[in-house]
């Protein structure tokens, strides 16, 4: 079963390649054209298990808690791409980055909702899998998403198709931060902000993305109105520097094996030590 999964995937990805590399199409019709794709392989896929018999209980929980939410995940990501591309806002960028905004607090409402399977399911626990991913097993008592009950018994399980949901949202929680992280990096030109300062920033670019997200996400700018953009513009024409693609400075933060807080913590180490060198003296 696993080498038939993985020849589907490989297909699969094959094929989302080719739409992404054809130029005639604009981004709704991809996603439109991702989400077929997807839909065939998970068609294909279903007619070979309904075939299989599964070797134990073990198999059939592998299948259905990793192996199916592969497929479905990317169907429902790509469907919910198709919706944001087709609903987006034209105008302007704070209309867009609300319009943004208001997609990822629907995304943690969802978590937040699903907080306890959602918990289960990224600690790897597995004492309730045969629960959730038996077909036999499937309790309708368990079931909080409407539309399985109409779903193919013998395809389905009760969770299933939940942790291809959460994942489907992780995909697109990125797709979300990315898409807003690029209104907010697109830096205003430093001679058009009108300041003169013979402060120079002597440490690194990283150190000062560290500071611009720390106080853009604290909201001490404006009561909370000022935008990543203008501060990260601000800092850099006040301190002299060019800080360039910070939006990718930000994403190299994100993936520190650790601490993402470096320059913050020595920030906070040097502050407490002057204070108490003062109180003490």
């Amino acid at each position: 079963m696993d080498e038939i999964v993985v020849l589907y995937l490989n297909d699969l990805e094959v094929s989302l390649r080719k739409v992404d590399l054809d130029e005639r199409t604009n981004s709704i019709e991809k996603a439109q054209l991702k989400a077929e794709e997807s839909l065939l392989a998970i068609n294909k896929l279903k007619v070979d298990i309904l075939k299989h018999t599964f070797i134990n209980s073990n198999e059939e929980i592998n299948f259905f808690k990793v192996h199916k939410p592969k497929f479905y995940s990317k169907l429902y990501y790509f469907k919910m791409v198709q919706k944001y591309e087709s609903r987006k806002p034209i105008g302007s960028e704070n209309n867009i980055r609300e319009y943004i905004i208001k997609e990822l607090g629907k995304l943690k409402s969802y978590f937040d909702l699903n907080k306890e399977f959602y918990t289960y399911f990224r600690n790897n626990c597995t004492h309730l899998d045969k629960l959730y991913f038996i077909r036999e097993n499937l309790d309708t008592n368990l079931i909080d998403d409407y539309h399985i009950y109409d779903a193919d018994k013998h395809f389905c399980t009760s969770h299933d198709y939940k942790v291809s949901r959460l994942i489907s949202m992780d995909y697109y929680q990125t797709f979300l931060d990315k898409k807003l992280l690029e209104l907010d990096t697109t830096i205003i030109p430093i001679d058009s902000i009108n300041i003169e300062s013979k402060l120079e920033w002597t440490e690194s670019k990283a150190d000062l993305t560290e500071l611009i997200y720390a106080l853009f996400s604290l909201g001490v700018f404006n009561h909370g109105n000022a935008d990543l953009k203008q501060i990260a513009s601000f800092l850099a024409k006040m301190f002299n520097i060019d800080i360039g693609d910070f939006y990718h400075t930000y994403k190299e933060i994100k993936e520190r094996k650790k601490g993402i807080t470096k320059f913050l913590d020595r920030l906070k180490s040097a502050f407490i030590t002057r204070t108490e060198l003062i109180f003490y003296n």
